[in-house]
């Protein structure tokens, strides 16, 4: 009784807070809380899933966007919907990219965007059973992900 009741007040508080900084404007926090991106309760996520589509669709260009439809498509997976996923992290993956290729200030932390953003994608593909499609997508994960790696060092 006692987990059942620590599990309500958790969802609660995730619901609250997740709907609070979409309703104040400060979707670039919405990620930051760990009850968002790490829960496995899938009723949970599911409550949680009108609050992050609102929060990606009124986010900002650039980081916040993406993010917030990467955090979207990781509750939609992890509510156990790969499948309806897949176009939320195709979405983040390409407005991450296209900030990526422009080059300028943010350029080395959209391509590690990139990278995240891209494996989340490739699990999701083979939780879908696409089994191609999920290791072309490491692949490019693997290697955006170098390159990353490599120009916050050298660079």
């Amino acid at each position: 009784m006692a987990a059942l009741r620590e599990t309500a007040v958790r969802e609660i508080r995730a619901r609250r807070l997740l709907a609070s900084r979409v309703l104040a404007g400060r979707v670039g926090q919405v990620g930051n809380s760990s009850n968002v991106t790490s829960s496995s309760d899938p009723r949970l996520l599911e409550r949680l899933i009108p609050h992050l589509r609102t929060a990606a669709e009124s986010a900002p260009e650039g980081e916040p966007r993406w993010s917030c439809l990467c955090y979207l498509a990781n509750a939609i997976d992890m509510g156990g919907r790969p499948d309806a996923s897949l176009p939320f992290y195709e979405q983040a993956a390409a407005q991450a990219r296209a900030a990526a290729q422009a080059g300028g200030d943010g350029s080395r932390q959209a391509w590690s965007d990139v990278a995240w953003i891209t494996a989340n994608w490739a699990d999701a593909l083979r939780k879908t059973r696409n089994l191609p499609a999920a290791r072309e997508r490491h692949v490019e994960s693997a290697g955006i992900g170098a390159v990353a790696s490599w120009t916050r060092t050298f660079c």
